[in-house]
């Protein structure tokens, strides 16, 4: 079962997010990020697109910019791994 560990709180330009079944959506503010998605950056987003997540476990933000893409799983949900995104 899919478990929410995050929501998109600010987002400039366009990020996606693809489940474990393919299936991909476009994120806007409010959305919920579950622990099996692939959050990432369109490819026309400049340096300067970013869009926040606030994990649930941790309290904090987890920011992407640009292309950077990101999987989201439970390992998230341990500080040790929250600052370390996927370049693209």
């Amino acid at each position: 079962m899919k478990t929410v560990i995050g929501t998109v709180k600010e987002l400039k330009g366009e990020y996606f997010a693809k489940d474990a079944s393919g299936k991909v959506v476009k994120l806007s503010v409010g959305d919920k990020i579950t622990d099996d998605m692939l959050v990432y950056g369109a490819d026309s987003n400049s340096k300067s697109a970013t869009i926040n997540i606030a994990m649930l476990e941790l309290k904090d933000v987890f920011n992407l910019s640009g292309m950077q893409k990101q999987a989201f799983d439970p390992s998230l949900t341990q500080l040790e791994n929250a600052d370390h995104p996927i370049s693209p």
